[in-house]
C-alpha cells in the first residue's frame, strides 16, 4: 500500500479530556469494574463507529481531510451511536 496523503498516529491513547474537548459525551454504557473515569485516562466503552467520528473530527482540527464517511447513523457518540454506512472518504492507492 502506498500512503498518498499527510497523517498522523497519536503516540498515546485518547483520554476522556479529548474525547470531551472534542465534543463527545462519555460513555454512560456500563462500565467494567476498575474503570478509570479520571481526566487523564483512556477513553474506554466505545465503539468503531464513535472511534472513527473522533478520528474524522481530530483529523479536521489538523487540516486534514477525514479518513472516514460516516452516513445515517443514530444516537449520540459516546452513547452507543450507530451508523448504517461508514467507509473510506476518499480512495487510497494500493501497489
Amino acid at each position: 500500500m502506498t500512503l498518498t496523503r499527510p497523517f498522523e498516529i497519536g503516540r498515546y491513547e485518547v483520554t476522556n479530556e479529548q474525547w470531551l474537548e472534542a465534543g463527545f459525551e462519555l460513555p454512560a454504557r456500563d462500565f467494567a469494574v476498575g474503570t478509570c473515569r479520571d481526566a487523564q485516562c483512556p477513553i474506554s466503552n466505545i465503539n468503531f463507529f464513535e472511534a472513527v467520528a473522533f478520528a474524522n473530527h481530530y483529523s479536521e482540527l489538523q487540516c486534514l481531510e477525514p479518513c472516514f464517511e460516516l452516513r445515517e447513523c443514530t444516537g449520540t457518540f459516546g452513547s452507543g451511536s450507530v451508523c448504517n454506512r461508514a467507509g473510506k472518504s476518499t480512495p487510497w492507492a494500493a501497489t
